[in-house]
């Protein structure tokens, strides 16, 4: 399945639950589909993410909204205006940076350099303070335990060095 059959697949799905929500209710035109053509499928998410009740009030606003001004109710401009494509929000950036952090030590661990993938986790710790909360709650159970493999994987180096 290519990108794009998988993405209207997607957004068929999408629809599928919309209608669930919206089941009784008149749909302007008669058809979902087409009401809501206007709107990105991550948009359709966020209307599915609010109570099945509020479907419909929110899929009008933001309709009437694009169609009458080109801009969404619902933001989705996950990429808060960055030229580069990369997200430049806080949550964005520290997670961002919390995965590159975890995989360079990974492959530090994988090349047998425990004294590396230390030197990259503890460099990360001095920043975590700066992430939001919920990135530092996700990563600081995976920075410790691939600092507890380095300092297994060095222990066992030094003692293959001693004997």
């Amino acid at each position: 399945m290519n990108a794009v059959a998988f993405v209207d697949t997607l957004r068929a799905r999408f629809l599928e639950r919309l209608a669930a929500n919206l089941r009784g209710a008149r749909v302007p035109g008669g058809d979902l589909a087409a009401w809501v053509a206007p709107l990105p499928t991550a948009a359709l998410v966020e209307v599915l993410l609010h109570p099945a009740g509020q479907t419909r009030e929110i899929l009008f606003a933001a309709v009437g909204t694009v169609r009458l001004s080109g801009r969404p109710v619902l933001d989705q401009d996950f990429m808060f205006g960055a030229l580069d494509h990369v997200p430049l929000s806080d949550t964005a950036q520290g997670a961002l940076m919390a995965w590159a952090s975890c995989r360079l030590a990974r492959e530090f661990l994988d090349a047998g350099m425990a004294a590396e993938a230390q030197r990259a986790l503890i460099a990360v710790t001095r920043s975590i303070h700066l992430w939001p909360t919920p990135i530092a709650r996700r990563f600081e159970p995976r920075i410790e335990a691939l600092y507890a493999a380095a300092e297994a994987m060095r222990a066992r180096q030094l003692a293959q060095e001693v004997a």
